[in-house]
């Protein structure tokens, strides 16, 4: 899987919908009931188990008693409202009637992550020889696919988006993006690069946001460390992790690069001033990457994109490869 986007202000939200979509294909669709799939997967003994019941952001109103929580074009998706609360019960309800068959029939299986908005389902670690026809056999499975391995990758040119056409719709590169929430899910951003520093900025409303790890305090969502006006979270992703958020690999920081770098910005290696597609985005830093961590699960992926839908990101932006 390769995906590198970047949506300037023009049409904020288009993006973050056709990533929705991709991202609920994490998990390969396959036909996974049979052993020989689980055994050529890059990450033996785990798999995703994808639960009957659309996730929240695409749920168009099918089951009888719950209301779309599908945002309208255009729009985000309001996982506040009452329509989303109620649907995410209805959705927990089937992810605790799988977990309760799990602990029962196969006890030795481990729930390692739940998911809820963007996929319906559940990481698993199979232990002791259980296989994917097993855990097909769960009350809601709609299949089982095995877990692999992403790393960072970007192999994709902004002159194939045609950035000037937009530029010319919002006044111009050096507005572009303003207002606009850009989740990076990747190795970290370094929130003091001078490309990424722009002292105009304000923190809009309800941020910075970080977890606990990242908390000069230890506590989520206050004393955020990594964060700055323009880089407004920062979070890490990983299983068994002592790393932080900060951005230890420069991976994740040169896409940011390329997405909202700071207009006219000096680079005096190369002699040049750079700009990035959207200056005036704001950016959060998922990092899924941290440390000296090259691989990460699809598993950890897909809590990452939860998470940044959650946060209220207009935008994801996942430079990743991996063997789908």
């Amino acid at each position: 899987m390769n995906t590198s986007r970047i949506t300037t202000h023009a049409a904020p939200l288009l993006g973050l919908v056709t990533l929705l979509l991709a991202s609920a294909t994490l998990a390969r669709d396959v036909n996974p009931n049979t052993d020989a799939v689980v055994q050529d997967s890059t990450l033996p003994g785990y798999v995703i188990v994808e639960l009957q019941g659309q996730p929240l952001a695409s749920y168009d109103g099918r089951e009888s008693g719950f209301r779309a929580t599908r945002p309208q074009p255009g729009r985000r998706i309001n996982l506040k409202s009452p329509a989303a609360q109620a649907y995410a019960r209805h959705l927990q309800e089937k992810r605790q009637a799988f977990k309760d068959w799990l602990g029962a029939s196969l006890p030795k299986a481990e729930v390692l992550q739940e998911f809820g908005v963007v996929l319906n389902g559940l990481a698993i670690r199979r232990l002791n020889g259980h296989t994917a026809k097993e855990l097909a056999r769960g009350p809601n499975v709609l299949r089982v696919t095995p877990s692999h391995l992403y790393h960072p990758t970007m192999n994709r040119s902004t002159t194939l988006i045609n950035a000037p056409a937009l530029w010319s719709l919002v006044g111009g590169q050096g507005n572009a993006g303003s207002g606009v929430k850009i989740g990076i899910i990747d190795t970290g951003i370094d929130q003091t690069h001078p490309f990424l520093t722009d002292a105009s900025l304000t923190v809009p409303p309800g941020f910075p946001k970080c977890d606990g790890r990242d908390s000069a305090n230890h506590v989520a969502d206050s004393n955020c460390v990594f964060t700055t006006n323009k880089v407004i979270v920062a979070k890490v992703f990983q299983l068994n992790t002592k790393f932080d958020a900060h951005a230890a690999q420069d991976h994740g920081t040169h896409v940011s690069g390329i997405a909202a770098g700071v207009a006219n910005t000096s680079a005096p290696f190369v002699g040049a001033t750079l700009t990035g597609v959207a200056p005036k985005v704001f950016l959060g830093n998922y990092n899924v990457f941290p440390g000296n961590i090259v691989s990460a699960p699809d598993a950890t992926i897909i809590q990452a994109v939860d998470e940044a839908v959650i946060d209220g990101m207009d935008v994801l932006n996942l430079s990743l490869g991996g063997s789908c």
